[in-house]
C-alpha cells in the first residue's frame, strides 16, 4: 500500500489575450512510470470516494466511485494473500465478478 503526495496544479491560459492562471485540481508528485509497478491504483477523491485508476485486478476498475469499507480491505487482503502460481490464473480470469460483489 503505497500514498502519493499531491500538490495543487495550475493551468496558464492565455485564450483572452491576456495571461491568467487558473487552479486546476491537485496533480500527484511521483517518478516518471510509477504506475507500471502496482497491480491496482485506487484514487480518492475529496469525498473519500475511490475510482480505479489502474486495475489489473478486474475487481474496480468499472465500478462507480466508492467509499473505502472492511469489505474492501478484505477483499484486497485476499487478493495479496493468494499463492503466486494461483495469481494470475484463478483469481484474475475465474474469480474477479464474485470477489467484486463482496467490495
Amino acid at each position: 500500500m503505497v500514498t502519493i503526495r499531491a500538490k495543487q496544479d495550475y493551468l496558464v491560459d492565455q485564450s483572452t489575450g491576456k495571461m491568467t492562471i487558473q487552479k486546476v485540481g491537485l496533480k500527484p508528485v511521483e517518478k516518471d512510470g510509477i504506475h507500471y509497478e502496482f497491480t491496482l491504483a485506487l484514487d480518492i477523491d475529496i469525498n473519500h470516494k475511490a475510482r480505479a485508476s489502474k486495475d489489473r485486478t478486474g475487481l474496480f476498475m468499472d465500478k462507480d466511485p466508492f467509499i473505502i469499507s472492511p469489505k474492501t480491505v478484505i477483499t484486497i487482503s485476499k487478493l495479496c494473500n493468494q499463492p503466486t502460481n494461483n495469481l494470475n490464473h484463478e483469481y484474475f480470469t475465474s474469480t474477479p465478478s464474485r470477489i467484486a460483489s463482496q467490495c
